[in-house]
């Protein structure tokens, strides 16, 4: 066997062990938080609930934009429960046409979530830019028409 098909098979052999590896740790991973991810779920949509009921969509935006703020610098499980928070207050609050001016298309709506992070004054911000970013898919869920 030549030495150059050796050295393929050991660097492919290397990569499948690191692939599964990666795979086993997040199913363990999630196995071994699922219930706390599910808790933490339940409470960021109740509080988004609780909030929406009494304030304008907009308030929503504020609020979870203040709760995105909490996060830590690497906190994607955060960062989702902010999003989940602002779903659900979006669901119940009151119609001030915050979602009617958020963009569908992506070019669009990443133009537009940059702008308004620099309007609210946090011009640069990934992580703002990455959650304004979807607010119309957390305005208008799957299912629910625009």
């Amino acid at each position: 066997m030549p030495k150059w098909l050796k050295v393929r098979l050991i660097v492919a052999a290397a990569g499948v062990l690191v692939v599964g590896l990666l795979v086993g740790g997040l199913v363990w991973w999630f196995s071994a938080n699922g219930d706390r991810i599910a808790k933490d779920g339940r409470e960021a949509e109740t509080a988004g609930e609780t909030f929406g009921a009494t304030h304008a969509q907009s308030e929503c935006v504020d609020d979870s934009l203040a709760q995105l703020g909490t996060c830590g610098s690497v906190d994607f499980m955060c960062e989702a429960m902010a999003k989940v928070r602002l779903q659900s207050c979006l669901s119940v609050a009151r119609d001030d046409g915050t979602c009617k001016k958020a963009p569908t298309e992506i070019m669009k709506a990443a133009t537009w979530a940059n702008a308004e992070c620099a309007r609210r004054g946090q011009s640069g911000s990934q992580r703002c830019g990455r959650f304004l970013g979807g607010l119309a898919q957390a305005c208008f869920p799957p299912g629910k028409a625009r």
